[in-house]
């Protein structure tokens, strides 16, 4: 067993282990209660006749065992929060390149709205993932003006540097200094 199940089945067993203590607890006191005089004493002996007799004691031990059940998880859902979670699970033919982990992501809040980024974003991404050919086809689809800013040429030297073209990194480099 790893050091994290072996803690959690410890936890397990001591809240356990006080569900029954509680449980018995509570018994222990009704039985000592019908000795308190009064209606008190008189109540609590009532209480302890019913869930002893031979016909009610299995039912009185059924509705305690919900009311047990039904509290604890009461209060597991108050500590860990609301159960209901989002899914957001990759489709198509890319699924079955992706490792196991990265297919599906859950969440416990909504995701944010998708926002579609600039060009420029998209670009700096593609740069970063390696996806040379979504770099070009962006690149295309720019106009002359951004194409023509320092911070597309310095991602354009990037992108010659990574497909090999050393010569067109050197002219981009050159046409970035002399724009400086």
């Amino acid at each position: 067993m790893k050091v994290e199940q072996t803690e959690s089945r410890g936890r397990q067993i001591v809240l356990g282990s006080l569900v029954i203590a509680a449980v018995g607890l509570f018994l222990i006191l009704c039985w000592f209660g019908r000795h308190i005089p009064g209606m008190v004493g008189e109540w609590f002996g009532m209480i302890v006749g019913v869930a002893t007799s031979p016909f009610l004691m299995p039912v009185c031990f059924v509705l305690l065992g919900f009311f047990v059940v039904n509290t604890l998880n009461a209060w597991r859902r108050h500590r860990e929060g609301e159960e209901c979670v989002y899914l957001e699970s990759v489709d198509g033919p890319e699924r079955e390149t992706l490792p196991e982990q990265a297919r599906d992501a859950i969440y416990t809040s909504p995701p944010l709205p998708a926002e579609v980024p600039d060009e420029l974003t998209q670009l700096e991404g593609a740069l970063a993932i390696g996806d040379h050919d979504a770099a070009v086809d962006l690149l295309a689809s720019m106009t002359n003006d951004l194409r023509e800013s320092p911070q597309v040429i310095q991602l354009r030297i990037e992108l010659a540097q990574a497909t090999g073209k050393t010569d067109l990194a050197n002219r981009l480099r050159e046409r970035l200094n002399d724009a400086s």
